[in-house]
């Protein structure tokens, strides 16, 4: 006598029918991962700048310009493969990296220092026309000032870098690259892993 056995599909054919729902429903993981790199990435590039140069991660807004900030980072663009990041800063005086003194000391000679890259030696403006400390314009923060001529009143502050040249730098790349690309690997697999655990 002949014996045949009924196989119950019902199983596999919901979870086939769960897959073709992730799959068509994976534009959300993209969606997910697209705003993580807005939020996120560019607190990624301050810290990249900040790895070569001897600036503050805080000098460096996020959002809306700021008088008192050293640079600026904004996003553009509505899509993963459109993402474009834009760097906008005045020129710094020695004052963002690391200045030694910050204020200029009564009756003592002093000789003002700053550390432009963290793996250099300190930068020393240059000798002769009166390199000094004296406030800014409007502010009690002092900044390094230089005499242009023998007028005792044609003076100019002594400038460095701006974010955009800072950004610039190979190795800031570099590092934007490894930390923005480990970024965008790390987000879009935790949103596709979470994406399919939900579906599944």
């Amino acid at each position: 006598m002949k014996t045949q056995a009924m196989l119950d599909l019902s199983s596999v054919a919901t979870t086939f029918e769960k897959l073709n729902i992730a799959y068509s429903t994976v534009d959300t993981v993209i969606d997910r991962t697209f705003k993580d790199m807005v939020s996120r990435a560019p607190g990624k590039i301050a810290s990249s700048v900040t790895t070569v140069y001897s600036i503050k991660k805080s000098e460096i807004k996020y959002s809306k310009i700021k008088k008192k900030s050293a640079g600026h980072i904004s996003i553009h663009g509505q899509s993963l493969s459109s993402l474009e990041f834009r760097y906008a800063g005045r020129l710094l005086t020695p004052l963002h990296f690391s200045m030694t003194p910050k204020n200029r000391p009564v009756n003592k000679k002093y000789k003002i220092k700053a550390k432009i890259k963290k793996q250099q030696k300190a930068f020393t403006p240059p000798k002769g026309g009166g390199v000094f400390l004296a406030p800014a314009s409007k502010s009690l923060t002092e900044i390094p000032w230089m005499r242009k001529s023998s007028d005792r009143f044609d003076i100019a502050p002594i400038k460095t870098l701006s974010l955009p040249q800072m950004v610039d730098n190979k190795d800031v790349r570099i590092e934007i690259g490894k930390e923005v690309g480990e970024l965008l690997e790390t987000r879009y697999t935790h949103h596709l892993k979470q994406h399919f655990n939900r579906c599944l």
